[in-house]
């Protein structure tokens, strides 16, 4: 495999090979990417995390060629100072370093956390994030992108999309939510799921939404403030096994 680590904070995935292209996902610094295919600077690769597909201009990153897994640390603060092949980056949070490769000199990391932990730094780094479309950083994430960083923090690989992320876990009894399950949703006159949060409690979940801030929801939805209406309909509940 033809495998390189980003060596840049955040680089945007496209889903063309246009900068005019609309943005799909982001890779972050030390995460992994499979090239499969190039036109001129654009080059298709597979993140190796999700196996996402899209394109990225590799004159706009430094990469470094991957030659062996290594433990891993993942970045908790908002950003940190980290040295990498003797030069110095300023990365994001959810990044990954490798401690025989990367030191960390200002910020903070974590190996793994419980889903009580997790959920705390979560608000404490995205609370008020906006919402991003293909985001995954506290300057804008959207809904799955979100969730997923809350699967690293908790040692889970979890897909891109909140379709996908839908099949992982197990099923939770309607009305028998514990903090940390995923509740997946559609349009209110919908079938197919477009939407993700985390559980809370039995009564509010944590996702990106306009920003990310905590919301109301029972079994049929998510409430809209100030209205007796619901902006998602509930269609599923995951419980994420460590």
């Amino acid at each position: 495999m033809d495998v390189f680590t980003c060596r840049v904070s955040c680089l945007p995935l496209r889903q063309q090979p246009s900068h005019r292209s609309e943005m799909v996902n982001q890779v972050l610094f030390g995460e992994r990417v499979e090239r499969l295919d190039e036109r001129g600077n654009w080059v298709l690769v597979s993140t190796t995390h999700d196996e996402y597909i899209g394109w990225v201009d590799w004159c706009e990153a430094c990469w470094q060629p991957f030659t062996k897994f290594e433990h891993t640390a993942v970045i908790s603060s908002v950003h940190a100072m980290v040295r990498a092949e003797n030069t110095i980056r300023k990365v994001l949070f959810g990044s990954l370093v490798e401690k025989d490769r990367c030191s960390v000199i200002e910020g903070t990391t974590l190996s793994q956390l419980d889903e009580s932990a997790a959920l705390n730094l979560l608000r404490k780094v995205f609370d008020g994030t906006p919402y991003l479309w293909g985001g995954r950083t506290p300057y804008g994430v959207d809904c799955s992108g979100f969730t997923q960083l809350y699967g690293r923090l908790i040692g889970m690989n979890l897909p891109r999309d909140a379709k996908d992320q839908a099949f992982i876990g197990e099923d939770v009894i309607m009305g028998a939510y514990l903090p940390g399950d995923l509740l997946y949703f559609s349009q209110p006159d919908g079938e197919t799921i477009t939407h993700v949060g985390i559980a809370l409690d039995e009564s509010h979940l944590l996702h990106a939404s306009g920003l990310v801030h905590i919301g109301i929801y029972n079994d049929q939805g998510i409430r809209m403030p100030g209205h007796n209406q619901f902006s998602h309909r509930l269609c599923l509940a995951k419980r994420l096994i460590i």
